[in-house]
Order: C-alpha cells, then structure tokens, then sequence
C-alpha cells in the first residue's frame, strides 16, 4: 500500500488528467447528440413536477431533491426556450460533463501503465462512448430528470478518490458526495462503499483528513437545509412539511411516497431479471468483463486495482436499490436512471482493455477480435439512443391538454397515473392552464400532501380553502367511483379510466370523455352522448402517439396501447 506522503498524486501535472481540447471535444459531442434530441418542452413522468417544484421553489417529491432544484431555478432564467425546455438543457449539460471524469480517469490509467500517447488518446475517447451513446443515457439527457446530475457528481467523486491525494481529496470527495446526497440520497449511499475503498486503498485517511471529509460534506449537504425553510415558506407547493425530525426523515426516504405505487411484495427475482436483461442492454456485464480483464492483466498498478476492487461494489450496490422496489418494468426511465450511474464507472478499464487490445501490437488475431468487439461495443449503443430522440416530441402536454378538451368550468378531474398528475403540475402551476380545474391525482392519495391539498388545507393560514367536496378515505384511492356514488359529491366530476374501473359495477354508465371518463350524475344533460369534437380529440390524440416520426417515444406507444385496450374493453362490456 503506497503512502499518501510518498506517492504523488496522479492529477498532480494537468497535462496526465486534463487535456482541455481533447475532453472538450468529446463533452461537445456529448451535449450535441442531447441538444439535439432534447424534448421541446414539458416530458414524461417526473419531469412536470420536477419543473414546476424548481419554479416555485418548493419541494419536490420526495427525497427532494434539492441541489437539483436549485440548479434548475438557476437555468430557468435563461433566455430561450419555455419554462420546461429550460430544464431538460440542464439534463443535456450534466450528461455531456460525465465525460470529464471518465476521461481522467481512462487517461490516468494509462499514464500509470506507461503506454503510449496513441493508445491513451483512445482510451480516452472511447470510455465515455462506451457508456453515453445508449438509450438508457441518452434518455436522462432529453429531459428534466436528475439522474444525469447524479451521475456527474458520483463519478466526480470516485475520480476524486482515485486521482488525488490527502487534504485534497478529502475536500474534494466530502463536497460531492454531499451535494449528489442533496439529489438522490439512495444512490450516493449505495456509491459509498466503492468510493470508501478507492480511498482506503491509498492509506488510512489520517485524522485531518476525516475531518476536512466531513466538513466538506456538510457543505455540500446543507442544501437540504432547503427542505423545511420552502415548506414553510410554501407548504402548498411541498411534498410533506418536514418540520422536524421524523417527517425531514419521511421526505428524505420516500416512504409514504412509495407506498402509493402499489401494495404488492416485490418480486426479487423478476426485478433481478428485469436489471439484468436492461444492464445488458446497456452493454454494462461486457463492460465489467473488460474490466475484470484490465485488473488481472494489470494488477500490480494501484490505480487498476482500486478501480477493480471498487467496480462490484459499486454494481451490486446499484442494483440492489432497485431489486426491492416494487414498480419495475422495462424501460421504464427511473430505472435506467439508476443504471447510468451503475455503469459509468466500467468505462475507464474497458476502453483501455480495448485500446491495448487493437494498438498494444497484438496479434492480427486478437487485433481483429477487439476491432470487432469494440464496433459491437459502440454501434448497438449508437444505434439504440436514437430512440431516445424527443425532438419535435409535444405529445407529453398534449395528452394531459387534451383530457380537459370542453371539461365545464369547476370540473374536478380525477387522474390515474403519473403521467397526467405530474403534467397537470406542471400545466397549472407553471403554464396557468386551467386553473378553474381541481386536480385530483389517485395515483398519489395515500400522501399526507395530496391528503391535504385535497381537503383545501392552508397550512400556513391555518384555515380550509375551497377544496373538492371529496374527504379523503383510504377507500377513494381504490374504488373512487363507488365512493363517490356514496358520498353524493358533486355532479362535474371527470375521472381518467383505469382497468380495474371497467369491473366496478358502473362501467356501463360512464361516458366518454376524450381519454377521459365521466360519471354521470342525476342531470340528464350529463347523459349526452360524447360530441364531434370530443371524439375527435380522443381519437386524433392516440393517432399521432402511433405516428412514424414519434415511434420512437416508447413511452407514449405504451400509453397509446393502454387506452387503446380501455376501448377495447369497454367495447366488449357493451
């Protein structure tokens, strides 16, 4: 084991871990492929709540996220573009600057290794297209997401580790762990150990330098501070009012949040072969395996052996955030999230396992082996971002717009999944459509903030606000129709159809509403059939999710399929 004292560190000389034309070429690359693929403004899932919690300042679901936020408020101040577009650049910044601590790390190995300046110049070239070319990546970069973020900090941080030494990388370490725990807590802690390993294998941190780690950590971490000064300041606007102790620790671990998505045990198995079959697709078991390569070809070198000692540890720990969860599906954009920050790390050892392998003087053999494996490397990957592209790509608030298509004014519309809530928070809260529409998200009822914001709480005036005549009951998130039939609330109530709906006894009532359902209430004009205009938006919607030039948009064809079989359903019933 090397002495911190003794052993200089590797960044020590700019020109062995930067070279700025070099590693700016390729980050220009990088966010060029992103810009270019970026959605126009508002995208699926989170990204609606994402934008309009940073626009308001307020909180966003849990954990937070509040580095993330205040970044984001930051660049929503930029000239160009709407609100949410604003956003998605930050996206496309954060994924192209992941390659800077891919580069200096891949160029660093091979300086340690002494090979020659032509096979480091392709070793750093090739790491980070080895690892953002993909879908998986390519997706965190085209929208307003903080996967992206947490990646650049998490690897900074690991590069940290290994390229530096003593107070330096004490400081430099604590700083971004803190800040990448202020954007998603779960995967910073599931780095941790491979990042303590790195660190460890240099020499045990002296007692100065904890304490600078420390120190520095608090820094980064105080942007939670955040959380509990906003909710204050905007409790309407924040998910869950941590005001002390036990609710800061609900928000920063998402359990009640969590628990909306389903009661259902989570299937370790399925979830594992789910990871599995979308980490492979990433390319990222080959990746480890070059790596593995690396480590045994190479292992006297420190550098190389930190690297391999921390790349399992650093996997393992990646999925198994996920495993346990109880919503996995493929390609479902959280998950690849999660597994762009798992697979950043392999890049470095296999694009130099590769570089030697095709300029090392090898064999024609072996030359023409890693030519081979390097195109079915890369291109796949290539070839596979393109369906990434959300340019031109409106559809996301269209279809949230369009379920309010001639809704009377008042109406309480009740949406069913993610995709519709999180927009409509957007929409509403950032955009100002519709404001006279009380939003009523099922998908997210079994949170204390959607409770409240339900029953017209102010929590700050103390006092009940206008709210939907509809007093929340855990039965209203399963069977919402039945106990609304119950309650007798009020007539206007339009509701986004979900299958188990078809079988609640009042499937043969309800009335089409564009992608929305109605319930019809005791005034005959409520059983008029569905207009011209209605059915036109209805069906011109779903037509253009199954367009050619938006095909690639998986995510709208899933919820094209979705409602397609709703119809179907119903159709059947009748």
């Amino acid at each position: 084991m090397e002495s911190r004292a003794t052993m200089p560190p590797l960044i020590e000389s700019e020109s062995r871990a930067w070279d700025p034309r070099l590693d700016g070429l390729l980050v220009a690359v990088v966010f060029g492929l992103a810009l270019w693929r970026c959605a126009p403004s508002l995208a699926w899932q989170d990204s609606g709540s994402l934008v309009s919690a940073a626009w308001h300042m307020g909180i966003a679901h849990p954990p937070g996220e509040p580095a993330y936020l205040a970044l984001a408020r930051i660049v929503q101040l930029l000239p160009i573009g709407d609100i949410a577009f604003r956003v998605n650049l930050l996206s496309a910044v954060a994924l192209a600057l992941c390659v800077l601590p891919i580069a200096a790390l891949s160029r660093s190995l091979a300086v340690e290794l002494g090979f020659s300046p032509v096979v480091k110049r392709f070793a750093v070239v090739v790491a980070p297209l080895l690892v953002l070319l993909g879908f998986g990546a390519q997706l965190q970069g085209v929208r307003a997401e903080l996967y992206s973020l947490c990646a650049l900090l998490l690897t900074s941080a690991l590069a940290c580790a290994a390229l530096t030494t003593s107070v330096r990388a004490s400081a430099g370490v604590g700083l971004l762990v803190g800040l990448a725990a202020c954007v998603h807590p779960l995967l910073t802690v599931a780095a941790l150990p491979a990042i303590g390993v790195v660190v460890l294998l240099w020499e045990r941190p002296t007692r100065r330098e904890l304490l600078v780690a420390g120190l520095s950590f608090a820094v980064g971490y105080s942007a939670n501070a955040w959380l509990p000064l906003r909710a204050l300041a905007l409790p309407q606007r924040s998910w869950g009012i941590p005001d002390h102790p036990a609710a800061l620790l609900d928000v920063l671990l998402a359990r009640d949040f969590a628990s909306n998505f389903g009661a259902e045990a989570p299937s370790l198995m399925h979830n594992l072969q789910l990871l599995l079959e979308e980490s492979s697709r990433a390319g990222t078991p080959l990746l480890l395996l070059l790596s593995a390569v690396a480590g045994f070809a190479w292992s006297r070198a420190r550098l190389v052996r930190s690297l391999v000692v921390a790349l399992p540890l650093w996997w393992v720990g990646n999925l198994l955030t996920m495993a346990l969860q109880n919503k996995l599906y493929a390609d479902n954009p959280d998950v690849l999230g999660y597994l762009l920050v798992g697979a950043l790390p392999a890049a470095p050892l296999a694009a130099l396992t590769l570089a030697v392998g095709l300029l090392g003087r090898p064999s024609w053999v072996l030359r023409a082996a890693t030519f081979l494996l390097l195109t079915w490397v890369v291109l796949p990957q290539a070839l596979d971002g393109h369906q990434a592209d959300r340019s031109a790509n409106f559809l996301p608030a269209r279809f949230a717009y369009s379920q309010a298509a001639a809704l009377p004014p008042g109406s309480v519309l009740l949406t069913s999944g993610n995709d519709t809530a999180f927009s409509w928070g957007y929409l509403q809260g950032v955009e100002r459509r519709r404001a006279d529409l009380t939003l009523v998200h099922r998908v997210l009822l079994g949170h204390p903030h959607e409770q409240a914001r339900l029953l017209g709480i102010d929590a700050a005036a103390g006092a009940i606000i206008p709210g939907t005549g509809l007093p929340w009951i855990p039965a209203l998130r399963d069977l919402p129709l039945d106990v609304h039939r119950a309650a007798g609330a009020h007539d206007a109530l339009f509701l986004e159809l979900r299958e188990q709906d078809l079988n609640s006894g009042l499937a043969n009532s309800l009335q089409r509403h564009g992608v929305v359902e109605k319930l019809p209430g005791l005034k005959a004009q409520s059983r008029e059939q569905e207009s011209a205009y209605l059915h036109t938006v209805r069906r011109g919607l779903l037509t253009e999710m199954a367009e050619q030039s938006l095909a690639v948009d998986r995510h709208a064809g899933l919820l094209r399929a979705y409602y397609s079989a709703i119809q179907d359903a119903r159709r059947e019933l009748r």
